[in-house]
């Protein structure tokens, strides 16, 4: 089954044709209303709720999520599901009414440069480091996922997708910033929800309706395959305490709630309630996903039984060619492409920001006017495009593409969510125990990785290791900084108005 490709028809190419060239219009179009680095970063704070939701979702759904995450359904279940609605929803509302109102008030730029207001530049500086690199490596995974699809799908060479998309993207993002990265995202998110879709329905009608596609689950699979909980015995990598300690408590709320890419499209908002809607608007959409990226894998278990797992992270693109006709399939895989493109702009514009505004300006102090900041920025982004598709590559080495990003992500995510949620909410945090303990907690969460790479039974039993790296890693960071912030002096209280949540409900009394 892997040697099997299709070749789109002239109607699909045509389709296809019309898409990247109408995306890449719609991009520079709004591109022309960038005029400064407060536009190509923050799009000049003039964001609407709804379009915040849509980019939101289009930035964290995406190329990774049609391999990755349909690679996973198909080989575990439905249980993937939790990632969305376990994972994600409580995550949404908590940094819609926690997160966010900081982040608006303080102004920033970044979430780094708010921890470096809490804290300080030490802070700013490891953390931009670790997010800048992440992303970096993101954009590599994103790639890769990408040329799998295709490669898959029409036989295409894994390099040739990679500069083809990487050209597209890349110019839309370079001129525009997040202004056209958000807009275009609207647009790409409406189009990668449609095509999914057409998928999911086309699926389930050739297997016979959903009780079909039930029961020819089970039955190869058994009951686990069709259940959102999953025991520690089952020897399931999405156990319910894995999903529970480790995505609800640490994983989604510090994705959502300190990621550049995401929170970045909320310091765009025209106003505070515009930022936490938009947020809350993301996750009306969120709790739809699923059904657009775990409903396939569970298609492609009941339609391929003779497909081995490892070839999971293809399901998608055997969907498309077996179940679509011409044209609609055209349609599904510019979809595809759409997700791609709503990744990667968030991801170049979010790392942009940190380098030209944290690190160029914040941390080393160099004079930054608005149109220096704009040609920096723009000058950053073409660079990190080429970085991404060099690193691309890399993702060979993980068990398929989703557990690569997840395994990136759980390096960083333990420690920023500990730095963040107790310097919110306890005024006695010090800037010294914040950066010891930071390091610390990053150091812990590479020294997992690694053992669990290179120790024969790994360290988490059957569990996906991301899922128990973050939370270790977090209470790690949070111990040491409540025990080394008694060792020295704090910030004054007015140092830290605004930043804690004490003193501004004491201020708002």
């Amino acid at each position: 089954m892997n040697d099997m490709n299709v070749e789109l028809s002239k109607l699909d190419l045509w389709i296809l044709a019309a898409y990247f060239l109408g995306i890449l219009i719609f991009g520079m179009y709004i591109s022309r209303r960038v005029k400064g680095g407060a536009d190509y970063f923050l799009a000049g704070r003039s964001l609407p709720f709804w379009a915040i939701g849509l980019s939101i979702v289009g930035s964290d759904i995406g190329a990774v999520d049609f391999v990755g995450l349909v690679g996973q359904a198909f080989r575990h279940g439905l249980v993937t599901a939790n990632m969305d609605w376990i994972g994600s929803l409580p995550a949404l509302i908590l940094v819609a009414f926690v997160f966010v109102p900081y982040y608006w008030r303080a102004g920033v730029y970044s979430v780094p440069e708010y921890l470096g207001r809490r804290y300080d530049q030490r802070v700013r500086a490891v953390q931009t480091i670790a997010w800048t690199l992440f992303m970096i490596c993101n954009l590599g995974v994103t790639f890769w996922a990408t040329a799998q699809m295709f490669e898959g799908l029409l036989g295409w060479d894994k390099t040739f997708t990679i500069v083809l998309m990487g050209f597209f993207t890349g110019v839309y993002t370079v001129s525009g910033g997040l202004m056209a990265d958000v807009w275009t995202d609207v647009v790409q998110v409406v189009i990668m929800i449609g095509g999914a879709s057409f998928v999911v329905v086309k699926g389930i009608w050739r297997l016979g309706g959903i009780g079909a596609l039930h029961d020819q689950v089970l039955a190869r699979g058994g009951p686990d395959r069709w259940t959102l909980y999953h025991t520690v015995e089952s020897g399931s990598p999405y156990s319910w305490p894995a999903i529970l300690v480790g995505l609800t408590l640490v994983l989604a709320p510090a994705y959502f709630g300190a990621n550049p890419a995401i929170v970045q499209r909320c310091l765009g908002a025209r106003n505070e309630w515009s930022a936490k809607a938009g947020v809350l608007f993301a996750a009306l959409f969120k709790f739809l996903i699923p059904f657009i990226v775990v409903v396939p894998g569970l298609i492609g278990y009941a339609l391929y039984p003779q497909l081995a797992e490892e070839h999971g992270d293809r399901i998608f693109s055997y969907l498309v060619r077996d179940l679509l006709p011409e044209g609609l399939r055209g349609i599904v895989v510019a979809a595809f492409v759409a997700g791609f493109m709503s990744n990667v702009d968030s991801m170049l514009n979010s790392s942009a920001t940190l380098l030209t505004q944290d690190i160029y300006a914040g941390i080393l102090g160099f004079p930054l006017d608005d149109k220096k900041a704009l040609r920096i920025g723009r000058n950053i982004t073409l660079s990190l495009i080429i970085f991404g598709a060099l690193s691309a590559p890399l993702s060979k080495r993980f068990d398929g593409v989703y557990v690569a990003i997840q395994s990136l992500l759980a390096i960083i995510q333990g420690p920023t969510i500990a730095l963040l949620f107790i310097g919110m909410f306890w005024r006695r945090a010090t800037a010294t125990a914040g950066f010891y303990a930071g390091v610390i907690g990053l150091a812990t969460s590479i020294l997992l990785t690694i053992l669990h790479k290179n120790l024969e039974n790994g360290l988490f039993a059957t569990e996906e290791p991301f899922f128990w790296i973050a939370p270790l890693s977090c209470g790690v960071t949070a111990v040491l900084l409540v025990a080394l912030s008694f060792l020295g002096p704090r910030k004054s209280d007015a140092e830290l108005h605004g930043l804690v949540y004490s003193l501004r409900e004491e201020n708002a009394a």
